[in-house]
């Protein structure tokens, strides 16, 4: 299928070189999806690999360069939209080893001879062009069919999207995504609509009716359905019941009421782990490339259980403590508050002090806004420090006094100072080596906010000791991973739910003392 310079039809080389291929789409390409989100044609794309796999799909469902009548379009250009981070792997996501294989088995059927990996690179970013070019024109047959509804316009316009979807997902359902490194013993997925028929049947078989059920779409590690029963029924009394008929773990259903909408559920049925999304480093930092909100200091706390990622404002969330277990992922969860940080912040506006004993963040050593210049990791020496920041707190509330002012960001632009962000890694061994250090955390927690000093605190499960009322009462923000006991959860956001995480960096966020919310991690 592939021409390569060592004779070989394949070798880890040449896949490595596809993975990270950088993608480009012409300008027009990016044009035509600004335009047609604006003309609300298409709801707002967050990624840019949205935007391809629906123009690339959109080539192949209708036989782009197979067909006599439907040729693909030369790009003219690469003066688009780039993705370039991981390439191949971040714009087709967890399914691109299927991509892989379709893409290279339609080139090498319109080519009709062995393909370079550059061939597959060209392809692509002429069906991105083409894909674009396409709709566009759809869109505009739309607008003459339909010149006095714009409603119907776009329901015109989506219907065919819809029906691309479906036939697309047929396929994509019937084949088992392939994975370099899952074994053949791997279970097989089964269908959705196979699922719906055996859950339905067996909440019959328990006498319950089953007014709806429905596969609503896929998440990162959870399938998602409706379920609407024709009276009222308490999911908790036939829970174990219902797992237990499926042979599955009672943790591998989760059921949430729905709201607005009688006697319903949201079931989430837990995958095969073969197929889970993985949000990796690549995932995070397309993530952060692909920011564009308007936070002082904007974090990625996770990604959703559909996989998008969820960004907020440190500054909002005042100071942020992080718990769990050991190997619950609290370690990789700071880092990719840490990423956020020193990736979407400008050194001049923002130092990040860093004070780790363990050694966990020695990636960060040279980043250029980071406080000192270095990692401090001598515990001995962080009450010292702390009360160092301490001093500049009181040096920058005398400046706002003089200036009148609330907070930092409104003083003159000449004298501003910059955003301090701290970070404790061991809380608890922190004040176990040094009861004092309390004194100084709890000052800068009190008034650190309007002075542009934020605080990160991460601690394993930490109890009453080491994590007194006093810390606990000014710290408005909580990330909690999975944590041994309900008492470790109450610890950390005030309330259970830690306990019962899957692990692998899930966590409950609770925002500026706000409701809890589930996010998964990234693995960073």
């Amino acid at each position: 299928m592939y021409q390569i310079e060592n004779g070989k039809e394949w070798d880890e080389e040449l896949y490595h070189t596809l993975m990270d291929k950088r993608i480009r789409s012409s300008k027009e390409a990016k044009d035509i999806k600004q335009k047609l989100e604006y003309e609300g044609a298409l709801p707002t794309l967050p990624n840019h690999y949205d935007w391809l796999m629906l123009c690339v799909s959109y080539c192949l469902i209708h036989r782009y360069g197979q067909n006599e009548q439907r040729k693909i379009i030369p790009a003219p250009d690469t003066a688009g939209t780039e993705i370039s981070s991981g390439g191949f792997k971040t714009a087709f996501q967890e399914y691109h080893h299927l991509w892989l294989a379709v893409l290279s088995d339609t080139l090498f059927e319109i080519k009709g001879s062995p393909c370079t990996a550059n061939d597959l690179g060209d392809y692509i970013h002429n069906l991105w062009h083409t894909g674009a070019v396409e709709l566009d024109k759809f869109w505009q047959r739309c607008k003459e069919f339909k010149p006095d509804s714009e409603l119907a316009q776009r329901q015109e316009f989506l219907s065919e999207l819809v029906k691309m979807a479906a036939k697309n997902s047929e396929k994509r359902r019937v084949i088992k995504s392939p994975n370099s490194f899952s074994s053949s013993s791997d279970p097989v997925r089964p269908l959705e609509s196979d699922l719906v028929q055996t859950m339905t049947k067996v909440l019959q078989s328990m006498g319950k009716g089953v007014q709806r059920l429905v596969f609503q779409e896929s998440g990162v590690r959870y399938d998602f359905y409706l379920l609407q029963f024709s009276e009222y029924n308490d999911w908790d009394k036939i829970h174990e019941r219902f797992c237990s008929a499926l042979g599955m773990e009672e943790n591998a259903v989760v059921a949430e009421r729905k709201t607005g909408l009688s006697h319903a559920y949201k079931l989430k049925i837990k995958r095969p782990e073969n197929t889970w999304q993985h949000l990796d480093k690549v995932f995070l930092q397309t993530a952060l490339q692909q920011y564009s909100g308007n936070a002082v200091l904007p974090l990625c706390l996770g990604a959703d259980e559909i996989g998008k990622p969820v960004f907020d404002d440190l500054h909002k969330a005042r100071h942020i403590l992080v718990g769990g277990t050991t190997g619950a992922g609290k370690s990789v969860m700071v880092r990719t508050l840490l990423h956020s940080l020193f990736e979407l912040i400008p050194s001049e506006k923002a130092e990040i002090a860093i004070f780790d004993s363990a050694n966990d963040y020695a990636v960060f050593k040279d980043k250029q806004n980071l406080w000192n210049g270095e990692i401090h990791g001598n515990r001995d020496e962080t009450r010292g420090l702390l009360e160092t920041f301490v001093e500049e707190m009181d040096n920058r509330l005398n400046m706002l006094k003089e200036y009148n002012a609330t907070e930092i960001r409104l003083l003159p632009e000449n004298i501003r100072p910059k955003y301090l962000i701290i970070l404790v890694e061991e809380l608890a061994a922190l004040l176990d080596n040094d009861k004092e250090a309390e004194k100084p955390l709890v000052q800068l927690l009190q008034e650190g906010r309007k002075t542009g000093i934020h605080l990160i605190m991460a601690t394993q499960e930490p109890d009453s000791k080491t994590f007194s009322a006093r810390l606990r009462a000014n710290i408005p923000s909580r990330i909690a991973l999975k944590v041994s006991k309900p008492g470790s959860s109450e610890m950390i956001l005030g309330e259970t739910g830690a306990e019962n995480l899957l692990g692998r960096g899930d966590h409950l966020v609770k925002w500026d003392n706000g409701t809890p919310f589930f996010l998964h991690g990234f693995d960073v």
